[in-house]
């Protein structure tokens, strides 16, 4: 069966920010990352560079410990979570998220936006080809029709979910013939902060989300 290789889990927040106030003493001071959680608790031990990575411009700040970065620009706030096997059940990036717009209350956001991104790897090319062909089951017709050969699909599918809507997105790995990037957001307004957030305490479900209609188009396939 083919198989899933996680790359990515992050989370972006569209609105009105001051990418200022991102700094480490702030996020240390107010307890908004876990100071006692790997990788933070190893990277604060150092009282000289108590993060891995620090740039700060009036426009732009990025903040990087260990494998989580997290970005302000003036429209947007991005935090992600590389780590291998990284999920949103297993990271932090969530909690962080949450302690960090409870403390900046009035922050004015328009839109948030949970996302998944990693790799289908297929055994074979009859595993390959079972997958293309759910989507596509008269592709020598198909070809025909659009009087092209070797016809290459990159399946997208966009439907409502819990008042915001799911993306799923496959694309072809050049230097794979044999694997798919995968790409999933959920998107969702923001109508009332406190709800809005409370979001973050159920991102472990939008990841079993992800699980079930990957897993189903595999099993499927």
């Amino acid at each position: 069966m083919p198989q899933y290789a996680p790359k990515l889990v992050n989370i972006v927040f569209l609105g009105n920010f001051n990418p200022q106030i991102l700094t480490p003493q702030f996020l240390n001071e107010k307890g908004i990352i876990p100071s006692n959680e790997s990788p933070f608790r190893e990277i604060l031990s150092n009282k000289e560079k108590p993060f891995t990575e620090f740039t700060s411009t009036p426009v732009i700040v990025l903040l990087r410990y260990g494998n989580i970065i997290v970005v302000v620009e003036q429209n947007r706030y991005q935090i992600s979570d590389n780590s291998e096997n990284a999920t949103f059940t297993n990271s932090p990036i969530a909690k962080i998220t949450k302690n960090y717009f409870s403390i900046l209350e009035h922050t004015p956001i328009m839109l948030g936006g949970f996302n998944i991104n990693g790799q289908i790897l297929f055994n074979n090319k009859d595993e390959f080809s079972n997958f293309e062909d759910q989507f596509i089951r008269n592709r020598v017709e198909f070809q025909k029709k659009l009087k092209a050969n070797n016809l290459e699909l990159e399946p997208a599918f966009r439907f409502p979910y819990e008042e915001g809507t799911i993306k799923l997105q496959f694309t072809k790995l050049k230097e794979n013939p044999l694997a798919y990037n995968v790409a999933f957001n959920y998107e969702f307004p923001n109508d009332e902060l406190k709800k809005f957030l409370s979001k973050l305490d159920a991102t472990h479900l939008i990841h079993a989300k992800f699980n079930e209609l990957t897993g189903d188009l595999l099993k499927n396939g």
